[in-house]
């Protein structure tokens, strides 16, 4: 296994090549894609999508396919990625878990965030 750092590049979201053993096989909601494609929209992208530089020259996502699909959604033409030179074989371990150990917050903690926020910005209901 190769533990040298992803090298970060800005690339077109529209030239990622989709990942054929993406183990997320059920369709996403709409309303939470779109909630993500507008959280990017006013956030930007928070955390850039792993991906793999093919023999082509091609970049296949091996990780973030829901990402990469919301910034297309958002109207973004260029985007952060982290090309990866780990051991290819690791690309489906990385890809599962990324998503089995992500943790939502809590309705609570959600609560609290959104408060502080009104405050801390003074937005309002309207």
């Amino acid at each position: 296994m190769t533990n040298a750092t992803p090298e970060l590049r800005l690339v077109n979201p529209k030239s990622l090549v989709a990942n054929d053993t993406n183990p997320r096989r059920t369709p996403s909601c709409h309303d939470e894609d779109r909630r993500l494609a507008l959280n990017i929209q006013i956030a930007g992208l928070i955390h850039p999508p792993l991906v793999r530089e093919q023999e082509d020259g091609s970049l296949k996502i091996i990780a973030g396919s829901r990402r990469v699909r919301a910034c297309i959604k958002a109207g973004l033409t260029e985007i952060p990625v982290h090309v990866t030179a780990s051991d290819e074989k690791l690309d489906t371990l990385i890809a599962g878990s990324e998503n089995i150990i992500r943790q939502a917050m809590t309705e609570p903690d959600q609560w609290a965030f959104a408060v502080s926020l009104r405050k801390e910005k003074g937005l309002s209901d309207a």
